[in-house]
């Protein structure tokens, strides 16, 4: 970089920290970086579309203006997300300092940050898989996101899902520097400031916020100032769901609970109950009873539902005509004592010792004697 365009990027770069606005390098240079147009802006900084001219690939760079860490701790930081190799993250390729800038560049996608709500509840629950399957694999290698937000996730012309932005991210249990994150996503015990406030159970409460605006199109809290969003989140329940599954809006309320035991512990559990509910399985956070699995069952597999309730009506029909029969089997059996001699009596007694059934016996003798009743019996049995 000639010294001339580093000094006019140093002075953009140092007006922005001390005004209100953020610098423009559309077509300047910034270190081995020709830097293009802007893609977004944010309160940790402006990313912009650029050429690696050193490798001849495209990424997004992102100047960071806002409470800058350490260049250690930016480093280390970004080695941490360099390590996150998974198809719905956005990988991290350096990061470093230049003329006193703490920068870190990332994957291009050509698309857009996500927009709410989603078209329908499928699509809802399918895009709040994806960002929870990155989130799983991020916890699995004990690394948090810390700022998960719509603007924070991607999605290209194939519809993708891409998390974006792991260039702030850290171990689990490290300390959330002032001012990361967004105020609107954060946990309520990030907004209490709570000690050990950055969590998985965090980043799974920002994950049910972006599920909540995907389902319904709104922030789960009405709040109009700070004062507000804090007393909301901390202390009011989220707004109900209206025309939302019952399942779909059960995991929301999972996510978005105040404490954070009650939460999914890991993006990789909400991934999970995201998956049953795309399977049209029960969910963990809303178990069904015995009438309910039934019921969902039947939903999945409506032949065999039919089939079986064909087999089971069949069963309990021939059941009931077999006590309807045995009942006329006994009336007719007291007709006929009645009417026989003893003679007649005698040989049924003869023919019916020995046998568990004394009214087949009892039929054997009335067909030999050709009981009217018999015939009767017969027909009635057909």
């Amino acid at each position: 970089m000639r010294s001339d365009d580093a000094f006019r990027t140093r002075a953009l770069l140092e007006r922005a920290l001390h005004g209100s606005q953020v610098p423009d390098l559309t077509g300047e240079r910034f270190g081995p970086y020709a830097v293009g147009r802007v893609l977004g802006r944010g309160a940790m900084g402006v990313v912009y579309e650029a050429t690696d001219t050193l490798l001849g690939r495209q990424v997004a760079l992102k100047i960071l203006t806002g409470a800058l860490p350490a260049l250690d701790d930016l480093v280390r930081e970004a080695r941490i997300a360099a390590a996150l190799e998974h198809q719905n993250i956005l990988r991290v390729y350096d990061a470093g300092e230049h003329d006193g800038i703490a920068y870190f560049t990332m994957q291009y996608v050509d698309g857009a940050p996500l927009r709410t709500p989603a078209p329908n509840a499928r699509r809802a629950a399918q895009i709040g898989l994806a960002i929870a399957s990155a989130l799983g694999f991020a916890h699995g290698h004990r690394t948090l996101h810390r700022d998960i937000k719509p603007a924070n996730v991607l999605v290209d012309a194939a519809g993708q899902i891409f998390v974006a932005d792991f260039g702030l991210a850290a171990r689990e249990g490290s300390a959330s520097p002032a001012g990361a994150g967004t105020p609107a996503y954060m946990a309520p015990e990030i907004l209490r400031d709570e000690r050990g406030g950055a969590s998985t159970a965090a980043d799974v409460w920002s994950a049910g916020v972006i599920l909540y605006e995907l389902v319904s199109g709104q922030h789960p809290f009405d709040a109009s100032s700070w004062d507000e969003l804090v007393r909301s989140v901390t202390q009011e329940p989220p707004r109900p769901l209206s025309s939302c599954p019952p399942d779909l809006e059960a995991i929301c309320m999972r996510c978005l609970e105040k404490d954070a035991a009650g939460r999914y512990a890991t993006g990789s559990d909400l991934a999970d109950d995201l998956t049953r509910f795309l399977a049209e399985q029960p969910v963990r956070a809303r178990p069904l009873n015995l009438g309910g699995r039934a019921l969902r069952r039947v939903r999945r597999h409506p032949w065999v539902a039919a089939l079986a309730f064909v087999l089971f009506a069949s069963t309990v029909r021939a059941a009931i005509d077999e006590l309807v029969l045995a009942r006329v089997r006994r009336l007719n059996v007291r007709v006929a004592i009645r009417t026989w001699g003893p003679g007649t009596r005698r040989r049924f007694s003869r023919s019916a010792r020995g046998t568990r059934s004394p009214i087949n016996a009892l039929t054997r003798t009335a067909a030999r004697r050709r009981l009217p009743w018999a015939k009767t019996r017969r027909t009635t049995s057909a």
